[in-house]
């Protein structure tokens, strides 16, 4: 009966229970009516003779030459037979059929046909490469949906099936940033494992080379500096206008600035860069020592990481130590391990004095750890919107994965404190109805209600601003704080309200609010944070007077005045090359 109605389902019984000679006869009996069955050509090719075998195979693979199960299957049996060269094609097939999958986003398939391959060959280092990767970009992935845990054991999973896979590893480190229950200790253990992996390797006299010198200028401590810039985002990104005033005003009287741009493409801004920098390098494509080697060609006496652990950084060049001062600052300000690296551009309240110890880097003080440069007029701050809506109205402009479950129950209690409150959601994320399903559900978990919450998504940067016109009062994520973002608000009149936390990513708009005089704004913990937002709402003409000012506050202030913040870092800059010119260890101060 079960041969008549189901003849494979019977096949495969027989199969798995070792009774290949029946299961042979029900396979060729389903093949006499279907010929074209992949599954029955690969399993009679599992039970068949040597010779039939490869033949099952191959009309499998005739068939369908996606099918990586029948090409696995193949390439054992060729492996079975000592024809290894045929073997290695096949494998190498499916490596192709994985590098599709991926183009296609479709990760998990990838990673399960990668994962049956090092299953049948634990040496084939190509797989383990390539499953290195799926992991990377499922981890990615994983990242933007804000399911941090999941990316970190992600990334974990690459790095066992390739240890020496930096990236994976600098991305556990991006990664910690999200992820609440993490201290500065911890993170920069994370840090120290990655100098440890990869970096350290490279502290020998090979690599941090002996600087030669003009005796004339050995006792100059006041010689014209070349500073370089590392970034793979010389363009209209976030980061960048907070370092924008060191390559568009700086002194040149006292310096040379350099860029080393890690891009494929360009904007306007990146043409604006190109004409203001005494020198532009392109080093895309170049590999980490061709990028030291070329560094150190340029006789750079100060280079600065702007990247930190974010996509594409360059630190395995710094790690190289091309140049006699190394220094991290602006794109993720939070410490890099590396041995090579001397300084972290911060500020007090970023890293308090008492987590100095922890950094491999010295810390240096800023007026603020970020600068703010705006690359065209603005809109001006609008009117208090809640005047003359007569509600309420909170608002996160920050990225969609930075929303978890802590934070919107957070921000429920917060609402319902404001009576008539609501909450606008803007990010580019917001445009994608599952993403945007996926946050209100979380929010309705954490006790939310649909009337409660609005969505905006991706706008032109100069809309986006406009929007902050309908917010009264931004609220602040956490772990991971906001930092450009904080300032885009401000500068627009929006005040924010955060409550920093163990980290210094937990801190940017703590440290963003203290240098321009709003500590009222910065809560200790979740019950204040709810009574300040109740408190401050309770009052709307201090509000809109305090809306009015911020802007003023902001150029004013050394963040927004760009000259102003130029001369701050490059006086830490001479003091910090007086300093090496200084240091005993150091019996050069200047290059020839």
């Amino acid at each position: 009966m079960n041969t008549i109605n189901n003849p494979f389902s019977t096949a495969l019984s027989y199969h798995r229970s070792g009774n290949f000679v029946e299961a042979s006869k029900l396979y060729r009996f389903i093949l006499s009516l279907e010929p074209d069955n992949l599954a029955v050509l690969n399993n009679l090719g599992l039970i068949s003779d040597p010779n039939e075998k490869i033949d099952f195979f191959k009309r499998a693979i005739g068939l369908d030459p996606e099918f990586a199960d029948a090409r696995f299957n193949l390439a054992v049996a060729f492996e079975q037979q000592g024809r290894p060269a045929d073997a290695l094609e096949h494998y190498g097939k499916i490596i192709q059929i994985v590098n599709d999958l991926f183009s296609q986003g479709n990760f998990e398939s990838a990673v399960a046909k990668l994962e049956r391959l090092i299953q049948l060959r634990p040496d084939f280092e190509s797989a383990k490469l390539s499953i290195a990767s799926a992991y990377i970009n499922i981890g990615a992935t994983q990242q933007k949906k804000g399911l941090f845990k999941e990316a970190i054991d992600s990334f974990s999973k690459a790095l066992q099936h390739n240890p020496k896979n930096h990236v994976a590893h600098g991305n556990i480190i991006f990664t910690q940033n999200f992820i609440f229950g993490m201290d500065t200790a911890q993170q920069q253990q994370e840090r120290s494992r990655y100098n440890d992996a990869y970096a350290r390797q490279y502290v020998d006299a090979k690599y941090w080379r002996t600087y030669g010198v003009d005796p004339r200028l050995v006792k100059d401590k006041l010689h014209k500096l070349r500073i370089g810039y590392v970034s793979g985002n010389f363009n209209a990104y976030a980061a960048t206008f907070a370092f924008a005033p060191l390559i568009l005003d700086f002194d040149h009287d006292q310096f040379e600035v350099v860029c080393y741009a890690d891009q494929t493409t360009g904007d306007t801004i990146t043409e604006l860069f190109k004409s203001k920098a005494s020198l532009w390098r392109e080093i895309s494509g170049k590999d980490d020592d061709e990028v030291a080697q070329l560094i150190t060609a340029d006789k750079i006496d100060i280079l600065v990481d702007c990247a930190g652990f974010q996509k594409g950084n360059r630190l395995l060049a710094f790690a190289r130590k091309p140049a006699p001062i190394q220094v991290t600052a602006w794109g993720e300000p939070t410490g890099t391990g590396l041995s090579a690296m001397d300084y972290l551009m911060a500020d007090p309240v970023l890293i308090p004095a008492e987590e100095r110890h922890l950094f491999a880097e010295t810390i240096i003080d800023l007026p603020c750890f970020l600068g703010y440069w705006v690359p065209e007029p603005l809109p001006e701050p609008s009117p208090l919107p809640a005047i003359a809506s007569g509600r309420v109205t909170f608002g996160s402009f920050n990225r969609g994965a930075k929303h978890n479950d802590a934070l919107m129950t957070l921000w429920v209690k917060v609402l319902n404190a404001v009576p008539g409150s609501v909450l606008l959601m803007k990010a580019p994320e917001w445009d994608q109805p599952e993403q945007r399903a996926s946050l209100l559900d979380r929010f309705a978990r954490c006790g939310g209600t649909l009337d409660q919450i609005s969505f905006l998504g991706y706008m032109s940067h100069n809309d986006h601003l406009a929007s902050y016109g309908c917010i009264d009062i931004c609220l602040d994520p956490q772990p991971h704080s906001g930092g450009m973002t904080t300032l885009d608000a401000l500068y627009m009149g929006i005040p924010v309200l955060t409550m920093p936390g163990a980290t210094p990513s937990s801190r940017l708009a703590s440290a963003i609010l203290s240098a321009i005089g709003l500590d009222d704004w910065i809560a200790t913990d979740s019950e204040a944070f709810v009574a300040k937002a109740a408190a401050f709402t309770a009052d709307l003409s201090t509000l809109g007077k305090l809306r009015n000012q911020l802007r003023f506050k902001i150029t004013e202030s050394s963040i927004g005045n760009n000259t102003r913040y130029a001369r701050a870092v490059e006086a830490q800059y001479r003091r910090m090359w007086q300093n090496w010119c200084g240091d005993p260890n150091n019996d050069v101060c200047a290059r020839q």
